[in-house]
């Protein structure tokens, strides 16, 4: 999809960013490398033993090989439909390859295990996925490093996958978020104001969060990799927004003061949304009124 000028000059500048970033990492990395490699080939060659695993991809550092000491595995197997079930049955005893297994738990929502294993609880995550699932383009198949593809069907997803794009300044979301978060600030204070205090500053959170999905989205990255490089990719300006967003207790005062914070920093979004994309949005609210009204909700 095309951009307009407005939108690329600072995506690429945000894109140059990470280049760099990429790099001072693997600097930073080479004094504190671990190798995982010759013991995953070893592990990658015992799986390919298995009939019902007809595909092998590693994610993450996994994928780029640059491990430090707090990296973890992730490595994705590919089974047949059919054998789907008794693949995932089989994923805590392959967790025992990597060593003595501490703990191991599925996650909530999807078959993907991780387990803690040897005396470092060394952290491996091993996901199943149906080969039927290579069929259509997902946005996650971009990023596999495939390493074991006997029928080619891994790879024909992922060269489906290439074509996706994420709008990342998608006009529509960022107005339903903005409004949302006005929404918010009124569910907050009434609730507090209803003597549900705990409820009511931890709602806070929520307003954080979904800010924090718009400025990565503004960055040109997902909410993940804002998390995990915020220090590299926030400027001082929104690095000192962010810390003083935070509601420190449960007092009415310090409920204010972060309302008011967080109300700051709204507002900064929407202002870099509309310098970034050359666009109004246009949202109709009286926000002086607003936070007026919020602000009434706590005398």
């Amino acid at each position: 999809m095309k951009q307009n000028t407005a939108q690329c000059t600072p995506l690429c500048g945000v894109l140059g960013q990470k280049r760099k970033m990429n790099e001072k990492k693997k600097k930073c990395l080479a004094g504190a490398r671990v190798d995982h490699s010759e013991k995953l080939k070893e592990f990658t060659e015992y799986l390919k033993t298995i009939p019902e695993i007809i595909g092998i991809g590693y994610f993450g550092s996994t994928a780029t090989g640059l491990w430090d000491k707090y990296s973890d595995l992730d490595i994705d197997i590919v089974t047949k439909d059919k054998d789907y079930s008794k693949i995932v049955k089989m994923i805590p005893k392959l967790m025992e390859f990597w060593g003595e297994v501490k703990f191991w738990n599925p996650y909530e929502t999807w078959d993907e295990t991780y387990a803690f294993v040897g005396e470092d609880y060394f952290k491996v995550e091993i996901e199943p996925i149906k080969i039927s699932y290579f069929k259509k383009p997902h946005f996650d198949i971009k990023r596999i490093k495939i390493v074991y593809d006997p029928t080619g069907k891994v790879a024909k997803g992922k060269k489906i996958s290439q074509k996706l794009k994420k709008v990342h300044l998608d006009e529509k979301y960022f107005r339903w978020c903005l409004l949302d978060t006005r929404s918010n600030f009124f569910y907050i204070v009434r609730h507090y104001a209803r003597g549900q205090k705990f409820h009511g500053t931890e709602e806070m959170k929520t307003i954080k969060g979904d800010l924090f999905k718009l400025l990565a989205r503004l960055k040109g990255v997902e909410d993940y990799e804002l998390m995990r490089e915020s220090e590299k990719l926030f400027t001082k300006k929104e690095l000192d927004m962010w810390k003083d967003a935070w509601c420190n207790s449960y007092e009415k005062r310090e409920l204010k003061r972060s309302i008011k914070a967080n109300w700051q920093l709204m507002k900064y979004v929407e202002t870099k949304y509309e310098k970034i994309s050359g666009k109004k949005l246009k949202l109709g609210t009286n926000d002086k009124e607003i936070l007026e009204k919020v602000l009434e909700e706590l005398k």
